[in-house]
């Protein structure tokens, strides 16, 4: 898939350098960081959502917010 998109001037040529020191392309660099920005994300379920398929399944299953501790 083609995509155009406008880079600024001084992003473009430090891209270009590092693309240069690296001995790969522009394109190479800009694709490898899209990835990584996109597996870095984490996909949260909300805890609602969990309890609710854990209580579905198995009903005895008490149903705890995973960001708290119990004391």
């Amino acid at each position: 898939m083609r995509l155009t998109i406008n880079i600024p001037d001084d992003i473009h040529r430090s891209l270009k350098i590092k693309a240069a020191k690296e001995g790969t392309t522009m394109h190479a660099l800009l694709l490898q960081g899209i990835d990584d920005h996109l597996k870095s994300k984490i996909i949260t379920v909300p805890t609602a959502i969990i309890c609710r398929t854990i209580l579905s399944r198995r009903s005895s299953v008490p149903c705890q917010d995973p960001g708290k501790r119990s004391a």
